[in-house]
């Protein structure tokens, strides 16, 4: 027989929850180990949630084994924020540095070759991009 704890089987064997019972209760007869694999599953309004099932089989009983299912939706999405975030200001970061280091290099290796309005141009700018890189930063410990 097959008892979910805590959940009343009448109700979920109602509905759409039936086709979870269904879809999970396929999932029984693997052993996924603790870990567990991620499902998603589409609620009746439409909105997909994301499953870790795991499905533990016990070594005493050959038919028995423990199933847990823990919805993780909300941790999938804040990981996908995090990476999402952490690639924009990677991006941020890196635009104003670009020229910094080309101008850095481009001083170095021609400075006496340069006029002097030429190396204040060249100087201005590494100051304004050096400016944009501050204000990144204070923004982001800020954000913080």
């Amino acid at each position: 027989m097959t008892t979910i704890t805590g959940l009343n089987l009448t109700t979920l064997n109602a509905g759409a929850g039936a086709e979870i019972l269904s879809n999970l209760s396929q999932l029984r007869g693997l052993n996924t180990g603790v870990e567990g694999r991620v499902v998603t599953i589409v609620r009746l309004d439409g909105e997909e949630r994301e499953l870790n099932v795991a499905v533990v089989a016990l070594h005493d009983e050959a038919e028995l084994s423990v199933m847990t299912v823990r919805d993780v939706t909300q941790q999938r999405r804040l990981e996908r924020m995090k990476s999402d975030f952490i690639a924009t200001v990677s991006h941020e970061l890196r635009t104003p540095i670009t020229p910094i280091k080309g101008y850095a290099q481009l001083l170095s290796s021609r400075w006496d070759r340069m006029t002097p309005e030429k190396r204040g141009h060249i100087l201005g700018t590494i100051e304004e991009r050096a400016n944009h890189l501050s204000r990144l930063v204070d923004d982001l410990l800020l954000a913080s």
